[in-house]
């Protein structure tokens, strides 16, 4: 019956956002239990957390935004229209092109600097562009690519709005990382993606801590939400299918 698979999904949906309140509320928890460790007092198989400045000598830059970076990430959009059955239009945004990219870099904190090796790592990034492009400007900021090479082929995308949405780390920028520490291929410790958490931020950790705090709550309650629709789907359900 048709009440049986809604409240399937809705608790499926409710198992979704428990968990993802858990793991949000276990990032907190490893943070709060986790404390800050000075550069030079960082031991190889520690998970440490570690703030200070982060460098880079061969940055990226940031397409669509020209920013010097260690990590960006974009969304490009195109807005379509669509006309339904009844004959109304809509709009809806309908994303063409995504990418991301990340390098290396140094922290350094007032007793040292270490390497980061940010691949694996989960990032929470600032948004430093987000904007309407023209069609022609959105393809030639674009990386090199066969995409790249079909749109420019594309005479309608003459007069099709676009926008795109740019976040990333600066270079310069007060970071919080939590990592594992290990020996890199030159020999030194470095902080890399071990069998723990690996997290990098631009936000403090009080702010990351607030925030994660809050949406543990907010999934958590939906999830609740969402478990007991299902239950009152089915119950409803079983009523009708009752001779």
């Amino acid at each position: 019956m048709i009440y049986y698979a809604i409240a399937g999904i809705l608790a499926v949906m409710g198992v979704v956002m428990i968990v993802a309140g858990t793991r949000k509320g276990g990032l907190k928890s490893t943070m709060a239990l986790t404390e800050t460790t000075p550069v030079r007092d960082l031991i190889e198989g520690q998970h440490a957390e570690i703030k200070g400045v982060a460098s880079c000598d061969q940055p990226l830059e940031a397409p669509y935004s020209n920013v010097p970076c260690l990590f960006y990430s974009y969304r490009l959009q195109r807005r379509e229209r669509s006309r339904s059955s009844s004959g109304s239009t809509s709009y809806t945004w309908r994303t063409i092109d995504t990418g991301s990219a990340r390098v290396p870099f140094t922290l350094t904190d007032s007793t040292g600097s270490v390497t980061v090796d940010p691949e694996g790592a989960h990032i929470d990034a600032p948004v430093v562009a987000k904007r309407p492009v023209r069609p022609g400007d959105a393809i030639d900021s674009m990386p090199d690519g066969p995409l790249k090479t079909v749109l420019s082929g594309l005479s309608m995308l003459a007069s099709t709005p676009h926008r795109v949405t740019v976040t990333a780390i600066p270079v310069d920028r007060q970071l919080y990382v939590l990592g594992g520490v290990q020996r890199g291929p030159d020999g030194e410790l470095q902080v890399a993606k071990g069998t723990n958490r690996f997290f990098i931020s631009t936000r403090s950790e009080q702010e990351l801590a607030r925030s994660l705090g809050l949406k543990s709550v907010l999934f958590y309650v939906l999830g609740a939400a969402l478990i007991v629709g299902a239950i009152v789907v089915l119950v409803v359900g079983l009523g009708r299918a009752a001779p």
